[in-house]
């Protein structure tokens, strides 16, 4: 679960103006649809790994909604920096592609557990059936 602290807290509130109702749901979009190493390539990599070589190996860097935010290992956002203006079209084209995909593996997640819940309630109604129908044949016997 992401946290903040007071640093972080102050930074993402000046430096992002968030339409979230609390701060900590903002948290859990960037952690979820936020772009990490492994998902970027280019000059944002390059971008990524130098702040990530100046806050030390102990952090985190998170770049979402045209900002980078740097997390702990714990995930407490520590502080929260603007995208070079430069950057913000591939960043933001970047975080389209992830986004989508994450929203499509969470449909089918989705989808699929909507299946097994199916798949036991006709079963368990199947079940029912047959044991009433055994039952009004053993009666009529």
């Amino acid at each position: 679960m992401a946290d903040l602290t007071k640093h972080g807290a102050r930074r993402l509130r000046r430096r992002i103006s968030t339409s979230m109702p609390s701060d900590k749901e903002y948290l859990q979009r960037v952690l979820k649809y936020g772009l990490r190493e492994e998902d970027v390539e280019g000059d944002l990599a390059g971008f990524l790994s130098a702040k990530k070589l100046q806050n030390g190996p102990r952090h985190e860097c998170v770049i979402y909604a045209q900002a980078m935010h740097i997390f702990t290992k714990d995930q407490r956002l520590v502080t929260v920096y603007r995208l070079p203006a430069n950057l913000i079209p591939e960043a933001d084209r970047t975080g389209a592609e992830k986004h989508r995909r994450v929203k499509a593996e969470s449909s089918e997640r989705r989808k699929q557990k909507e299946q097994s819940h199916r798949a036991k309630y006709l079963a368990k109604k199947r079940k029912a059936w047959l044991e009433d129908y055994e039952t009004e044949i053993n009666l009529r016997f």
